[in-house]
């Protein structure tokens, strides 16, 4: 819980477009909930993609273990040469990668359809 507010769990929900998948990322991501998005993230992982968009609109809360999560799946997709494209378009997330400088690593897009484009993806493709 942060700042007295009740907890909000998060939830991680693999669409796809065009076979690439998008991790659709919601709740507070922190110590206590990272495993969820974690396990998700490694299931695409193991597919080795061409591409991966990471969708973080929902994301309440992005602590250092959500931090450490979006590194792993950079180098995680970087060891398979492949690209990841993180929608990101509010404070809430943006302030923490920005403090750490993974804003400097991560390649940030303000919409989905942004994120799609850049990868390669029609953003009208199949879900």
């Amino acid at each position: 819980m942060h700042s007295g507010q009740k907890s909000v769990p998060a939830h991680a929900e693999t669409l796809h477009c065009d076979a690439i998948p998008i991790l659709v990322i919601s709740g507070e991501i922190d110590s206590q909930t990272v495993d969820i998005v974690f396990d998700e993230v490694d299931k695409c992982l193991v597919t080795r993609p061409q591409a991966m968009v990471l969708e973080l609109d929902a994301v309440t809360f992005l602590g250092s273990a959500g931090l450490r999560l979006l590194l792993h799946a950079h180098l995680g997709m970087e060891k398979v040469d492949a690209r990841l494209a993180v929608v990101a378009a509010h404070s809430t997330v943006l302030k923490p990668l920005r403090i750490t400088d993974l804003d400097q690593t991560l390649v940030l897009y303000p919409s989905r359809s942004d994120a799609l484009v850049a990868v390669g993806a029609s953003p009208t493709g199949s879900r």
